[in-house]
C-alpha cells in the first residue's frame, strides 16, 4: 500500500469512529430529554401515590398503625 492509500485509510477510520461518537452522544442526549427533571418528577409522584395507595390498604387490613408502623402481633 501506498503512502496516500494508509493516509486515506486513516482518514476514513478517524471519520467513521467521529461519526459514530457523534451519534452516540446524539443518543445519549435524547435519553437524557426523556428523562427529564419534570418526567423525574411524574414518575416520583405516581411511585409516591402507588406507596400510600399500598400502605392504605396495609392499614385497612390491620398490616399497619395509621402512623405507618407495622403492628405487633
Amino acid at each position: 500500500m501506498s503512502t496516500s492509500n494508509l493516509e486515506g485509510s486513516a482518514k476514513a477510520t478517524v471519520e467513521d469512529q467521529i461519526c459514530q461518537a457523534v451519534k452516540s452522544t446524539s443518543n445519549l442526549l435524547h435519553l437524557m430529554q426523556e428523562a427529564s427533571p419534570s418526567q423525574l418528577k411524574k414518575d416520583l409522584t405516581r411511585k409516591k401515590i402507588k406507596n400510600k395507595e399500598e400502605d392504605s390498604a396495609a392499614v385497612a387490613q390491620g398490616r399497619l398503625n395509621r402512623n405507618g408502623d407495622l403492628r405487633q402481633r
